[in-house]
C-alpha cells in the first residue's frame, strides 16, 4: 500500500492500462536526473501518484513567454534535451503505451506525445519541464516537434490562431523558425513535411480508437475534434503550407 498522506504535492488520477509503462519511464528520467514528475507509485484504490512540478503554465489564449520567440526557442531546447535522454530508454519488449504495444525501433526516442501549452511548466521565462506523460510512446523525435508546431505555433486555420491569442494571425514562419532554432537538429521545412503526415496519422488514430469506444479518444470524437482536424488539414493543403514556407 502507498501512503501519500504526508505528500500534499502529489498529483493523483485513475490508473490506466498503460500507467505502469509511463511510471517505469518516469523512474528512468529520475535516474537520469531529468526534471519531470516523479513516480510515487499506485495505491490500493487504483490511483497513480506523481509529484507536482512547481512553476507557471500558460493559459489559452497564450500569455507571457508563449507569445514570444525566445519562449519557443526555450521549448525547442527543452524538447531536444528530453529526447537526448529518452533515446537511451529501453522499454520492456511488450510494454503497453496509450497508443498500444509499440516497439522502440532504431533511432526512436520516447516521445512525450502530448506537447501543448498545458503541459509545459515555465520558470523565469524559460520552459523548465514537461508534465503529463500519459501519452508517452516510442517514435521519431520529429513527431514531437510536429505536434509542438501544431499546438504551439499554432499551425492551424485562423480560428486556431485567434484562440491562441493571435487576433490578427500568428507569424507562423517566424515562430516555427524559433522552435527549430531551439531544437537545432531539424529545419522548418523538415517539420512542415512531418507535420502534414503526423496530423493525418493522428486524425485516423483518434477516429479509430474513438469509434471503438476507447477513452479518451471516444470523448474526442464526440466533441467534434475529428471535424476540426479535417479543417486543419484542408487549411494546410490550401493555404497554410504557402503561408509558412
Amino acid at each position: 500500500m502507498v501512503d501519500w498522506s504526508d505528500r500534499p504535492s502529489t498529483v493523483r488520477r485513475a490508473v490506466l492500462p498503460w500507467t505502469p509503462s509511463v511510471h517505469r519511464f518516469l523512474n528512468f528520467l529520475e535516474h537520469r536526473d531529468f526534471e519531470a514528475p516523479r513516480s510515487r507509485g499506485i495505491d490500493d484504490e487504483g490511483q497513480e501518484g506523481v509529484s507536482w512540478i512547481e512553476g507557471w503554465v500558460s493559459p489559452i489564449p497564450f500569455d507571457g513567454p508563449m507569445l514570444r520567440n525566445r519562449g519557443l526557442r526555450s521549448i525547442g531546447r527543452l524538447l531536444r534535451d528530453f529526447h537526448e535522454v529518452s533515446k537511451d530508454y529501453r522499454p520492456p519488449a511488450k510494454a503497453i503505451w496509450a497508443h498500444g504495444s509499440i516497439p522502440k525501433r532504431k533511432g526512436d526516442v520516447i516521445r512525450h506525445g502530448d506537447i501543448g501549452a498545458g503541459n509545459i511548466v515555465w520558470r523565469d521565462g524559460q520552459a523548465a519541464a514537461f508534465i503529463d506523460f500519459e501519452f508517452a510512446v516510442p517514435g521519431p523525435a520529429i513527431d514531437d516537434l510536429a505536434m509542438a508546431a501544431w499546438t504551439l505555433i499554432p499551425l492551424g486555420p485562423p480560428q486556431d490562431q485567434i484562440r491562441a491569442g493571435f487576433t490578427e494571425g500568428a507569424p507562423l514562419r517566424m515562430r516555427l523558425e524559433a522552435l527549430c532554432a531551439g531544437y537545432e537538429s531539424f529545419s522548418p521545412e523538415d517539420v512542415i513535411e512531418a507535420y502534414r503526415f503526423y496530423v493525418e496519422v493522428e486524425r485516423d488514430r483518434r477516429f479509430r480508437l474513438g469509434s471503438a469506444g476507447v477513452e479518451p479518444w471516444a470523448h474526442y470524437v464526440r466533441n467534434g475534434q475529428i471535424d476540426r482536424i479535417d479543417q486543419t488539414m484542408e487549411w494546410f493543403d490550401t493555404q497554410g503550407r504557402h503561408q509558412v514556407l
